[in-house]
């Protein structure tokens, strides 16, 4: 949720995801192997759980 109190969707949540990894690129850093793998499956299960929402149409 955000600051609004606005639910924020996957696609918002994904491009924070992108920006971090875009600065561990910018910092000529490897990024942790653990944190791509978790945030994969964080995400696929996010991304399930948006499209259940939609098509009950309990989604914003």
């Amino acid at each position: 949720m955000s600051a609004s109190g606005k639910t924020l969707k996957v696609t918002t949540l994904g491009g924070y995801r992108s920006a971090i990894k875009d600065i561990y690129r910018e910092k000529k850093l490897a990024l942790p192997a653990a944190y791509a793998d978790e945030m994969k499956t964080f995400f696929a299960g996010l991304k399930r759980i948006e499209a259940e929402r939609n098509q009950t149409g309990s989604g914003e």
